[in-house]
């Protein structure tokens, strides 16, 4: 639909008709059961139908505004190749949450329990039209006689950054030497 509603404000004409039909009938995604990212996409696509419906003959151009459509939040980690619950020291652990769209280096570090870790952005994926990747860090040696799961926040960024996420390292770190630490995709 959304892709309908694009072409069709580049000018074609069935392609605008199809998306907005589609539009119409669909219900509208609500905080808390859809993501930000969702709630503002709709908005914005009902936003330029209307403009559309009212005013078809004039061109219509979509123009950046400053700051972002959804407020930065990290919400949850993943880590890259292994499970969640054995974090090694050296692993890949991904960010996320609403971070996605925020520009490389507005996260530079992040707190990991009592310790601090480095924040990277990963590249996109060749052939991805999106350009940024997802901001990430590697786990640090755990702190000898701290709890096994720890809380993540964010400790130094250039915007402000809500929220807590948690992992655990691996109970058994002997399981650590044995397995090769996730490469950055």
């Amino acid at each position: 639909m959304a892709r309908k509603l694009c072409l069709g404000l580049k000018g074609q004409k069935a392609a605008w008709e199809e998306g907005a039909a589609a539009l119409d009938t669909m219900q509208p995604p609500k905080l808390p059961n859809s993501d930000c990212w969702s709630v503002k996409a709709y908005e914005v696509l009902r936003d330029v139908a209307a403009f559309r419906r009212q005013k078809p003959d004039v061109p219509f151009k979509l123009a950046p505004l400053p700051g972002t459509a959804c407020p930065p939040e990290l919400k949850d980690l993943s880590v890259v190749g292994r499970p969640s619950d054995s974090v090694c020291p050296g692993d890949i652990i991904l960010l996320g949450g609403t971070l996605g769209g925020l520009p490389a280096n507005s996260i530079s570090e992040v707190n990991v329990g009592t310790t601090t870790a480095k924040v990277g952005r990963r590249a996109s994926p060749p052939g991805d039209s999106y350009p940024l990747g997802d901001f990430y860090f590697k786990a640090p040696t755990p702190v000898q006689g701290a709890p096994a799961t720890v809380d993540v926040t964010v400790a130094k960024a250039k915007l402000s950054v809500k929220g807590t996420a948690s992992f655990a390292y691996a109970v058994d770190q002997n399981t650590c030497l044995q397995a090769a630490p996730g490469n950055i995709p």
